[in-house]
């Protein structure tokens, strides 16, 4: 279980992978978490408000549940709509300040762990320093940290390089969320 490959990231696959990671992290789990609190944080402020100003009712809880779940609806579109139209902008500026992605890159792995060699310098992570590893059917991304990860474009490396590749994570103890 060891190999070597070599990437360059064009703009478009460092935005394509960065939209990935964050759907990943964001869009589904931690949205639904998102509407279900604000929902409920607007009908207890209503529920208190209305509490000293006219006694509370519970009649009235059904009425401010969906309320805030409307209200949390509209939050939620107008972040999306936000996000949608703000992070590409801002990880084009991301790309060309970072300037050594579009630079070929040579990756050699093995079980202890994942190196790395451009005409800027190298790095030696082992595989214990990477968090988990998601992939989908253009990337394998090995994640360090909250936004400090590994883009690996499949469509540049031999399927089985790629094999070979996750069975070396894995091995090292990284897991496949």
């Amino acid at each position: 279980m060891s190999g070597t490959f070599t990437t360059s990231l064009s703009s478009d696959e460092f935005i394509s992978a960065y939209w990935f990671y964050a759907r990943w992290l964001w869009l589904w789990k931690r949205m639904a978490i998102a509407l279900v609190i604000v929902t409920v944080v607007y009908a207890l402020l209503m529920m208190a408000i209305d509490g000293f100003s006219y006694g509370f009712t519970p009649e009235v809880l059904g009425q401010y549940l969906v309320h805030g779940a409307v209200y949390a609806l509209i939050l939620a579109v107008v972040l999306i709509t936000t996000t949608l139209y703000t992070l590409p902008r801002r990880l084009r500026r991301l790309y060309d300040d970072l300037r050594a992605a579009d630079r070929e890159t040579r990756y050699e792995f093995d079980s202890s762990g994942l190196r790395s060699a451009n005409r800027d310098g190298t790095t030696n992570l082992e595989w214990d320093r990477f968090k988990f590893w998601i992939e989908n059917d253009r990337f394998l991304v090995f994640v360090l940290s909250r936004w400090s990860f590994v883009i690996v474009p499949k469509s540049q490396v031999a399927a089985t390089v790629l094999a070979d590749l996750c069975d070396a994570a894995t091995t090292g103890g990284i897991t496949r969320r």
